[in-house]
């Protein structure tokens, strides 16, 4: 049995300094159909994020609800969450992946309001900072998680391949 942390933060570093407004995604691996991958949002102004059971619970039955037979629940009677966490900055090439899927699915999907805003800043935020690198930890992980492994990225920026949005 595995049952997702009540909360638990995310912390961006680029090259080593907090990254405020940096976008997160978090895949909750399944052991059925697909993995669920959820933008929660930007850092704060000392490169963390809360992030809550409920908010990933909303946003994978969002996608579900969306298209059914290519996700199993995360929570309920038969709930199928493998117990991995994947926690990390998002590369510019899933900020632009994440544009163009919101750009066909916003008329249908239930996206949160200020989603197209958040990803759009995020990408300049990135861009701005040039980093190398930028490195994601979690911590502060509430004690009635059950089975859940967290795995973070870092996610490589070489300067040359950030281009402004929509140029290519």
């Amino acid at each position: 049995m595995t049952q997702l942390p009540k909360s638990f933060r995310v912390t961006c570093t680029a090259d080593g300094r907090p990254a405020a407004g940096v976008p997160v995604l978090i895949t909750l691996r399944m052991n059925v159909r697909n993995h669920y991958n959820i933008v929660i949002g930007l850092t704060e102004q000392d490169g963390s994020r809360l992030v809550d059971r409920t908010t990933l619970e909303r946003e994978a039955d969002a996608s579900r609800n969306l298209s059914p037979s290519d996700y199993w629940p995360v929570a309920g009677p038969e709930p199928e969450f493998g117990g991995e966490i994947e926690v990390g900055a998002m590369s510019i090439p899933e900020v632009e992946a994440a544009l163009r899927a919101y750009d066909v699915y916003h008329t249908v999907a239930n996206y949160p309001s200020n989603y197209r805003a958040d990803l759009e800043a995020g990408y300049r935020t990135v861009s701005a900072l040039s980093p190398r690198q930028i490195t994601t930890a979690v911590d502060d992980i509430s004690s009635d998680a059950i089975g859940v492994r967290f795995v973070t990225k870092s996610v490589p920026f070489p300067a040359a391949r950030l281009v402004p949005l929509g140029a290519g």
